[in-house]
């Protein structure tokens, strides 16, 4: 810092009324002080900024996930809309069901639970089945508005692991 003091020519500011040295030293000591508030300042708004920036685009982020979401809720509403309601007896429902996907030899022990009110409720067992078939059989259930999956137990098979053997609870609502 003494180098810094004595580096500084104070005589050439004798010319502008300043003589004794103390005088000098406060006027450089304010100059000095105030130069350091100014680099304050920008330092400061430059992490303000880059503060600002990183807000905004987590904020832009969230907007686009906010529309996606917005966009996911409406495809389900439409989808809700366009359901219709199951009217044929669940069991027969779910044999058919097995015909038309080609599995009905593995839709096994297919019963009737006994249940309250205006619901029908079924238990069936589905053996060997693959992902692709499973995720099938719930997309059968989605398209109806009065059915849904009340439970379902998954095990692998110990002969094949890539295969499931599934139980199934089915209820439908009636009218």
């Amino acid at each position: 810092m003494k180098k810094f003091f004595n580096s500084l020519n104070l005589n050439a500011l004798s010319g502008a009324g300043f003589q004794d040295f103390q005088t000098r030293q406060k006027l450089l000591t304010y100059f000095l002080a105030a130069l350091l508030v100014l680099a304050l300042f920008y330092w400061t708004s430059t992490i303000l900024s880059s503060k600002k920036a990183e807000i905004q685009s987590t904020a832009t982020a969230a907007r686009e996930r906010i529309v996606r979401v917005q966009s996911e809720i409406q495809k389900l509403q439409d989808k809700e809309l366009n359901a219709k309601p199951l009217n044929t007896a669940l069991p027969s429902y779910i044999q058919g069901m097995g015909q038309r996907m080609g599995m009905s030899a593995k839709f096994v022990n297919i019963r009737p639970v006994s249940s309250t009110g205006k619901q029908e409720q079924v238990s069936f067992r589905s053996e060997n089945l693959v992902y692709k078939d499973f995720s099938a059989i719930l997309q059968d259930f989605e398209q109806y508005d009065n059915v849904w999956v009340k439970s379902v137990q998954l095990a692998k098979r110990f002969d094949n692991p890539k295969r499931l053997d599934v139980i199934w609870d089915i209820v439908r609502t009636t009218q």
